[in-house]
């Protein structure tokens, strides 16, 4: 039932402790449990990326009396699937389904809601949400980080040009470009620079 958080300045500590912690403080739902099954006829793999400390047995979901985590009022949990379709895969077929059980902050028995994934339009990397695209760089960097045989398939120059593409304005995101910039450093990687359009 705990949180990690990067620190690394003064201003960085007085966001966690006047911001962050805050949504953290107040329980919306505890031991809330996510389970994704995905429809084999069109899914032909499937990978998720990180949260591998927090896997439970499939056996175990529905068990009420195994822990899981909590979610703080105004806070968001992100799980990133990488996926390889079927050729039978079309737009319109769903890709699954995605079970969400969770207990009431005082409660101690769960309750579970289930909704069908929708596939959508194909569509490319390039013309997906920015939100998605982020977090997809987010994730890469942290499989590099662990070394894991997936990440070797992109750069961390790829990384750093997707995320500061999708950053915006935001100062965490900003924060993960520029983490994903000392790392290329620490590699020995040229540092890149951004290109502005005139």
């Amino acid at each position: 039932n705990g949180n990690n958080y990067y620190v690394d300045s003064p201003a960085a500590s007085e966001k966690l402790f006047t911001r962050d912690l805050v949504s953290m403080l107040e329980v919306a739902a505890k031991d809330v449990k996510l389970q994704v099954e995905f429809d084999p006829a069109v899914v032909a793999r499937y990978r998720l990326l990180g949260y591998e400390n927090r896997d439970i047995a499939d056996a175990d979901f529905r068990v009420d009396a195994v822990d899981a985590g909590e979610i703080g009022v105004g806070h968001q949990v992100t799980a990133l699937y990488e996926v390889t379709l079927t050729a039978k895969a079309r737009q319109t077929t769903p890709l699954g389904v995605v079970r969400i059980r969770h207990k009431a902050p005082d409660g101690d028995v769960a309750t579970e809601a289930r909704f069908p994934m929708k596939s959508g339009p194909a569509a490319t990397f390039d013309s997906a949400p920015a939100d998605l695209r982020f977090a997809t760089a987010a994730a890469g960097f942290a499989d590099a980080l662990r070394g894991g045989e997936d990440a070797q398939r992109w750069s961390l120059a790829t990384m750093a040009e997707v995320a500061r593409a999708t950053a915006g304005a935001d100062p965490d995101r900003r924060e993960l470009v520029e983490l994903i910039e000392r790392a290329r450093a620490l590699r020995g990687e040229p540092k890149a620079t951004a290109v502005v359009a005139r």
